[in-house]
Formats: C-alpha cells, structure tokens, sequence
C-alpha cells in the first residue's frame, strides 16, 4: 500500500514538472503579457488556466483516489475486517455521504483552479487565498470530503476496518493542518489569513457564522 502510494507521488512529482515546462514555454512576465492585446492575454491565461486544471486532475487521481478508493479497496479485499455489521438495505444510505463528499471536492478543486490558480498539492499550492465555495463555512473541506467519503463506505460495505481507517487518516490530516499547512498559509498570506481563520472553523461546518459574515 505504502509503496504504491509512494510510487503515485514520484509519477505526480515527474508530471509536474513535465506540465511546468509546458506552462512555461506559454507564459510571459506580466510587463510583457500587459503589451499583448485583450485576445491574446485571454488565450494565454486560458493556456495557464488549462495546465493547472490538468495537475489538479492529476493529483485528484493519485491522492485523494488513493486514500478513498485504493486503500479501501485493499483494507477490503486484504480480509482485515473480522468484524462486520450487518445493516440490510440500510446500508445503501451510505451512498449519500460518498456522493456529498465528492461533490465537496469537486467544487474545492474547481476553485483551486479558477479562483486559486493552483491545486490542492502542498508543492504545488494556490497563488492566492481560497475563501469562496465550501471554504466560506469550513476552512478544510476536503478533508471534510475524505471523512465523508469513508464514513460513506463503512456503511455501504458494513464494515469497521473502515471507520478505522477514517479516524486514523483524520488524525493525520489534524496534525498536518496544524504543524504545516496553517503554519505555510500564515506565511504566504499574512494578515488575510488569519482574518479569515477568526471568521471561519477549522472542521465544524458552520452556516450560522456564513450568514453573521454576510449580513454585516
């Protein structure tokens, strides 16, 4: 498992820089880009706009599939499980969380790319700050996705490895939050950052604080 996951990351790391080059080769200084017509500054920001969609895609494929459709499919199929639940056809509610969360990434890696213009990959992170989406009420939703996602799973395949699974990835992605990214995106981002972090939780969803933001 572990070396498979290590394996996506060098393949990520190698289509990056592939993908860099190729933005490159299309980009300009912004001295230069501001003496090109209105068509041609549109048509390269559409070249950068498609190579960055390209890398989110990418990453989307070999991360966050690892975690939620590899992994699990190897916890299921290795025999780990001993001890099961059974749910009937409840279980298919389990279907509901896997498809809320995956629409929650999908919008999250959309502004990424769009509003951001940059992926969800640490070594390869947005240019500006991310404040719109689901990050208007929860400043993590994609691993909000993830837990969603697991939590999905266990249900619909009745099993506990899974639940397992979920709450030792959540306690990863904690620590992670803690000690790198909130640190790195105080770094990059100053001030708005931290105006942002008063305003909105870390894990807990919250349409209440949306609407006081909103309204005032």
């Amino acid at each position: 498992m572990f070396r498979c996951f290590s394996s996506n990351q060098r393949s990520w790391r190698r289509t990056v820089q592939t993908l860099k080059v190729l933005e490159f080769r299309g980009s300009l200084a912004p001295a230069e880009l501001a003496r090109l017509g209105a068509d041609k500054r549109g048509e390269i920001r559409m070249k950068r706009t498609y190579v960055t969609a390209i890398k989110t895609l990418i990453w989307s494929i070999f991360v966050p599939g690892t975690v939620t459709l590899l992994v699990p499919y190897f916890l299921l199929s290795s025999g780990f499980d001993s001890f099961r639940i059974n749910l009937s056809s409840v279980r298919f509610f389990g279907l509901i969380p896997i498809l809320v969360g995956a629409m929650i990434y999908i919008w999250c890696a959309w502004d990424f790319t769009i509003v951001g213009k940059g992926t969800p990959a640490p070594f390869d992170p947005p240019t500006e700050l991310v404040v719109k989406g689901p990050y208007q009420y929860v400043r993590n939703p994609m691993y909000v996705f993830v837990a969603l996602a697991l939590t999905g799973e266990a249900i619909l395949f009745e099993t506990t490895i899974l639940v397992l699974f979920a709450a030792v990835a959540l306690t990863f992605f904690h620590l992670w939050v803690m000690l790198y990214e909130e640190p790195a995106l105080k770094r990059r981002f100053g001030q708005s950052y931290k105006t942002y972090c008063d305003g909105v939780s870390r894990w807990l969803p919250s349409l209440h604080r949306r609407i006081e933001t909103k309204t005032t």
